[in-house]
Order: structure tokens, then C-alpha cells, then sequence
């Protein structure tokens, strides 16, 4: 019995000394799993326990014009974030809700133009951190953070902190924004250049670490860790400010004479394929990229029509995604195929009767009933004669006609380095339609993207080159500013030879000079054109009474230096074709373009290792005095303000020159209320600048001419009622 007792004794050891080692084993095993396989692991989750650490957004980097005049820049500014579960333990341990979560949310929806409810909300929400708004001028952070400290100085680093972060600023906030583009709330690039190169803008993010308590708490005693940012890379593209402010100019009044749904002109270089201006109206603005305006809404859409809608169709590159049947601009593209397979000659002559019947289908001329009767290839050309141009492409054939069709690069992205470029439409099927086909030799039947026909009509006569359009032209180092990235001339093919190139020049000249309308500004000018009219074609069907008008230009026309493409999308009034609506336009364009060309002895090629970056002084008046400080010393310039304390900038005394270190601007400010105002100078404005300010001050207005302000009735400095009428004369510089 005895012994039996003894060997269950000896179990009984074993089995605990069996427990213990086992327990052993798993405590060792625990600490190896602990100290070693999650030993980053629990340290990381020690570290985030202690500290905070908040992303220090990197500076952008800036863009230039081809003439390094400065274009768009970051600023630092502030970010504010508020602690809701530190705010509640702060009011917990004090007990006398010492800090007010309302009065905090009262202070901050003021100072940061709020709304009281939504702040509110984030300040007594149920989470740790929370941002109350970003990209805030760092005055108005310094604001907040006086009244804080004033208030409760020993609180204010547990429940509020002040972060860096950066601002985008834009010179000028409605020029070249669809170029431009411009950034999200999170600073990446949106859209138009800002999205494109945005890995070369964007840079290198830096970090700012905070040690804190167990509750969360900054330790104001312990050091800050902060890891710089890297600024991003410059960029400097083909734009160049001047033609961009012309184009601006005469398309906004384009837009105001024939009151269509948007105008569109773009200039280019049609030997390297660089874009040097573009404009679309209406717009929108830089600065608050969300805002629909007036005129857009009411060109574009419908009051009622979703905003996030609206702000889509308006955010749309009209370059890269507006599809439009091209009407007889493609003629050129029909002539030069006949031209480069000897189909044709300058001597081969067409008979128009008014229609011509096509498989039992007569398709009318657009002089229909009347005719052009007998008529050589260039009076073809400048008469838009459809007969002549289906007879053309049935000499042609199918195979002919749809290889230079694509030759010339229609149904495939031009690959310009802008945002939401769409293919087009050319459908082709095995069995071709002979109606269908040969309406496609006077622009009807497919859908192309303006850069598109700019693309082709540029290879059409720069020799036969199609080239890549292109908008970027290199990229510089932000510190050193070294070029790093040149984008050179890039040839996709030869479409037709030089010696077919030449003769559609001949063609177009002769066509511009029989454009009354073209020509009547334009005299003595070496142009050469082409106009187009289409009906427009949505949902299967064509529109009655809509139309696009284009024309297509170039200058001079026995050696290209700059071309210009126009549209004007459903235009208003009696005229709505493209020889009496888009050509006069695009006239003007190139003159005054030319005109400053050739006067300034530029010459468009690349600036080579000469990238010295300038800073014009922007025309800031018209904008707030915030609006005007901000920007200014986002740029670096100095300035004095005289008048008001607040209100509207009516004067300054520098616009549009270089900047240099130590110049000072005097701005003057007019109280924006019902009081008497003093005139403004207007002189040198443009017509929608002089608008917006007089509008800015309640003053009515009677325009006259285009161009630049010239002209006022009532002297600058002159005191008048608000309601006051002037009288504004534009004028052309020449």
C-alpha cells in the first residue's frame, strides 16, 4: 500500500514538474515571440503610444512660361487640427469646463470662415484628431493662436496645434487654366499640367514627431523631431505670356459678341509642335477651382444641374475632349492626300452643279441651289465646294483616303501632355458605305478632338511632319535650377512630302485672301486659312440651328511660325459660319501675335542653359485686400497699401513689369460699402479686368472697341456715387 502511495507521489511530481516545464517552455517561447519575431512590432506600437508625428507637406515645385516668367508657386501656410479627446479630459480634470468646446468652435468658425455647426461637430466629435482646415494664411494661424493663448495659454498645446503646409498660388488666377490646371485638397495635382507632370512637381514629403504622454498629451518639455521636406522640380513650358494674355483677350470678347456655349483659340508653333497660348471661355478661377460661375452656368448648363456635375463639365479640357464633326477645315486634309498621290493637281479643274448624285443620294453643296460651276483645285479649296471634294475622294478609293486619314493621326490620341484626351471617332466598316465615305471628304461623319485638327493642319503645312504637341519644355532643378529634363521635337511620321506641303500653302493663302471678313483687319499680312461649319450631331441625330464654326490659320504662310485654331461652339445670331464667326478671330490672333513675334525679335527656340527665373508684378486690382496680400507675398513682392484698411484694390502703381529685389508696389484700397468711391485708372485693363473691377465697386458701365482700355469718361481719381455710369473705349496696341 505503502509503495503504491509512493509511485502516485512520483506521478503526481512528474506530472506538476511536467506542468511547470511546459508553462516554462511557453513563458520562454512567449518572450521569443515578444522580444524578437514582434519585437519591431510592439516597439512601433511603444513609439506610437509616446509620440504623433504629422506629415510635413513638401513645396511644390514652380512653373514658368517659356520667357521663365514666373506662372504658378507654394507658399507655406498653416494647417490647424484640434485633439476632441484631449479637449474633453482637459475639461474633465479641470471640472469647470474651463475650455468651452462651443467657444473654441465659435473662434475658429470666425477666424477661419466656417460654418459654426460643422466645426462644432469636429470639436466634440469622438475621435482623437481631426483637421479644421488646411492651406490657412499663416496670419490668420497666428490669430488663432494669440486668442487661444490669451484665453487659456497652459491648455491650448493639449486640445489645438498649428501644423506647416503649403498653398498653391497662381500669378494670375484666371489665366491659362486649362493649362495650368491646379491641385486637390491633398496638394496633388488635379488636372491640366499640375496633374500631368505631377510626380516632377510634387517632391518629397518631410515629417514633424511630437513626444506625448500616456493621455495624449504634448510634452512641450521634450524635443521635436522634424525630417525637412524636398521641394519638388520646376517646370518650364512652351507657353508664352504675352500671346496667352491676347488670346485671352479676343476670345473673351469672341464670347461676348456671338454669345455661343464657349469659345476656344489656340496658337502654336506648327514646326516643333509647341502650344504657345490657350484660351477657353468661360472658365474658371485658380484660386477656387470649385466655384461655378455665373456665365458658365448659364452657357454651359442649368441652375437646377448638379453642382459636382457642373463643376466635371467644367473642370473638361475643351483642347483634348470636345469631339466636333471638323466641317471643311478637313478639306485641307482631303486636297493634300489627292495632292501627295498625283490624283490631283493645281491644274485640275471641277464642274459644281449644286449637288452631286452619290448611289442615288443627292448630296447638296452648301451654296445649294445656286453653284460654283467651273472652278479650278485652289478655287475648290477657297469656294468649300462639296462636290468637288466628294468627286476627289471617289478618285481616291476607300484604301487611299482612310490611310491618310490615319496617316494624319484622326482615332488616335495625339499623345500632348494634357489631362482627359479622348481618341475621336472614325468608324470604318469592311462593307464601306459609299455615302458615308464620301461625306467624309468635306469633314462630315466623324468626330475629332480640336488638337487633333491642330496636329494634322500643322503637319498639312509645316513640311508633313506630324508631331507631338506639346506644352512642357524642360525640367529644372528647384535648388540649382539646371535643366534636368529637356522634351525636344518629336516626330511621329511624315504624312505628305515638303513639295505637297507647299502647294496647300499656296492654296490657303488663296483662300484667306477671298475671306472679306478674314482679311478686312488683316491687309498686307501673309495669312493662309481655311474656315469650317458643322452641324452639330448629338444622340443620333443633327441639331437644327446648331452649329460649330472653326478656322484654321497660319503665318505667314510660305514658312509657318505660328498657326491658330479657333471653335465657337453654337454661336448666337444672324452669322453663325466659320468664314463670318471664327475667322475674324483667328485674324486678330495672329496679327497681334505676329505683330509681337516679330516686333520683340523672339525667336521660339530652346533658351539652351539660360533659365534665370523672373517674377512679373501681377495686376491685383480688382481682388480684395486678403486676396491681393496673399498673393503678393506668396511671390515675394513688397508692398505698402494707402486708403482704406479694407476693401478693394482700385490702383497700383506697377502692373506687368519684372520684379527686383527691394522695389516696393503701393496698392490702394477702396472701402467695399455705399459710400462714394474715387475712379479708378482702367487704362491697360482688359475688358472683362475693367468689368470685374467696376463691378466690384457698383459702377455701371458702357463698353465700346476691344483690346486694352484706352480710354475713360470719368478721370482716374475723380470721386462719384456708387451707380455712376462710365463710358470705356478699347483699342488694339499696334
Amino acid at each position: 500500500m505503502r509503495n503504491k502511495n509512493a509511485r502516485s507521489s512520483v506521478v503526481r511530481m512528474i506530472a506538476v514538474l511536467g506542468m511547470i516545464l511546459v508553462m516554462f517552455v511557453l513563458l520562454i517561447g512567449r518572450l521569443v515571440i515578444i522580444q524578437i519575431v514582434k519585437a519591431d512590432e510592439y516597439s512601433q506600437k511603444q513609439t506610437d503610444l509616446i509620440t504623433h508625428s504629422e506629415t510635413i507637406t513638401a513645396s511644390r515645385g514652380d512653373i514658368y512660361d517659356r520667357n521663365m516668367n514666373l506662372l504658378a508657386k507654394d507658399a507655406t501656410c498653416a494647417k490647424i487640427v484640434v485633439y476632441p479627446k484631449n479637449l474633453r479630459d482637459t475639461n474633465t480634470e479641470n471640472g469647470d469646463q474651463s475650455v468651452d468646446p462651443s467657444w473654441v468652435a465659435e473662434v475658429l468658425s470666425e477666424a477661419l470662415q466656417l460654418e459654426y455647426e460643422d466645426v462644432y461637430d469636429k470639436v466634440t466629435s469622438d475621435v482623437s484628431e481631426v483637421t479644421i482646415k488646411r492651406r490657412v494664411e499663416y496670419l490668420t494661424a497666428l490669430g488663432i493662436d494669440k486668442t487661444f493663448n490669451e484665453e487659456r495659454p497652459e491648455d491650448i498645446s493639449q486640445y489645438l496645434a498649428v501644423f506647416e503646409d503649403k498653398k498653391r498660388y497662381y500669378t494670375d488666377s484666371r489665366f491659362a487654366q486649362y493649362i495650368l490646371g491646379f491641385t486637390n485638397v491633398d496638394h496633388v495635382g488635379a488636372y491640366g499640367i499640375e496633374a500631368e507632370y505631377n510626380s516632377v512637381l510634387q517632391g518629397i514629403d518631410g515629417v514633424e514627431t511630437v513626444i506625448q504622454d500616456a493621455n495624449g498629451r504634448k510634452l512641450e518639455s521634450l524635443a521635436q523631431m522634424k525630417v525637412d521636406a524636398i521641394q519638388g522640380s520646376n517646370l518650364v513650358l512652351s507657353l508664352d505670356s504675352i500671346m496667352q494674355y491676347y488670346v485671352e483677350n479676343i476670345a473673351y470678347e469672341a464670347y461676348l459678341e456671338n454669345e455661343p456655349k464657349r469659345v476656344m483659340a489656340v496658337v502654336s508653333d506648327p514646326g516643333t509642335g509647341e502650344i504657345l497660348a490657350y484660351a477657353v471661355y468661360p472658365g474658371y478661377d485658380l484660386s477656387d477651382p470649385w466655384d461655378v460661375s455665373d456665365d458658365f452656368v448659364e452657357a454651359m448648363g442649368d441652375s437646377d444641374d448638379d453642382l459636382g456635375e457642373l463643376q466635371l463639365e467644367m473642370w473638361k479640357n475643351m483642347l483634348t475632349s470636345f469631339i466636333y464633326e471638323p466641317g471643311s477645315t478637313f478639306k485641307i486634309i482631303t486636297t493634300t492626300s489627292a495632292l501627295e498621290e498625283n490624283i490631283v493637281t493645281l491644274n485640275s479643274t471641277f464642274n459644281c452643279a449644286g449637288a452631286l448624285n452619290v448611289g442615288g443620294i443627292p448630296i447638296r453643296c452648301h451654296v445649294y441651289p445656286a453653284s460654283h460651276g467651273h472652278q479650278d483645285l485652289a478655287d475648290a479649296v477657297s469656294n468649300s465646294c462639296n462636290p468637288a471634294m466628294m468627286k476627289i475622294s471617289m478618285e481616291m478609293g476607300p484604301d487611299i483616303f482612310y490611310k491618310y486619314i490615319y496617316n494624319y493621326g484622326f482615332s488616335i490620341p495625339t499623345g500632348i501632355d494634357l489631362d482627359g484626351e479622348e481618341s475621336g471617332i472614325l468608324s470604318v466598316n469592311q462593307d464601306v458605305n459609299l455615302v458615308d465615305f464620301v461625306t467624309l471628304s468635306f469633314g462630315q461623319g466623324l468626330g475629332v478632338t480640336p488638337i487633333q485638327m491642330l496636329q494634322a493642319l500643322n503637319a498639312a503645312v509645316n513640311g508633313g511632319e506630324l508631331l507631338v504637341p506639346k506644352v512642357a519644355k524642360y525640367v529644372t532643378d528647384s535648388q540649382t535650377g539646371e535643366i534636368t529634363t529637356e522634351f525636344s521635337k518629336e516626330l511621329v511620321r511624315q504624312v505628305i512630302s515638303s513639295s505637297t506641303s507647299e502647294k496647300i500653302r499656296e492654296i490657303m493663302h488663296f483662300t484667306a485672301n477671298n475671306n472679306y471678313a478674314l482679311m478686312k483687319n488683316c491687309r498686307g499680312l501673309k495669312i493662309g486659312g481655311k474656315t469650317g461649319t458643322a452641324q452639330k450631331f448629338e444622340n443620333g441625330r443633327y441639331l437644327v440651328g446648331k452649329y460649330v464654326a472653326s478656322f484654321y490659320g497660319m503665318i505667314p504662310y510660305d514658312d509657318p511660325k505660328l498657326s491658330v485654331l479657333v471653335i465657337v461652339d453654337e454661336p448666337s445670331g444672324t452669322y453663325t459660319t466659320g468664314g463670318s464667326v471664327a475667322a475674324p478671330v483667328g485674324g486678330e490672333i495672329l496679327k497681334v501675335c505676329y505683330d509681337y513675334l516679330t516686333g520683340m525679335g523672339i525667336d521660339n527656340t530652346p533658351v539652351g542653359g539660360d533659365v534665370s527665373a523672373k517674377v512679373l508684378i501681377p495686376d491685383v486690382r480688382g481682388k480684395t485686400l486678403a486676396e491681393a496680400s496673399d498673393l503678393l507675398t506668396a511671390l515675394g513682392i513688397e508692398y505698402e497699401t494707402e486708403g482704406a484698411d479694407n476693401g478693394i484694390v482700385t490702383d497700383q502703381n506697377r502692373v506687368h513689369t519684372e520684379y527686383k529685389e527691394g522695389d516696393t508696389v503701393i496698392i490702394t484700397v477702396t472701402e467695399n460699402d455705399d459710400s462714394p468711391v474715387s475712379m479708378p485708372d482702367l487704362r491697360g485693363m482688359s475688358v472683362s479686368q475693367a468689368k470685374d473691377l467696376l463691378d466690384s465697386l457698383g459702377l455701371e458701365y458702357l463698353i465700346s472697341g476691344g483690346g486694352m482700355c484706352s480710354a475713360q469718361s470719368i478721370p482716374y481719381g475723380e470721386t462719384v456715387e456708387r451707380g455712376t455710369v462710365v463710358e470705356i473705349t478699347f483699342t488694339y496696341i499696334e
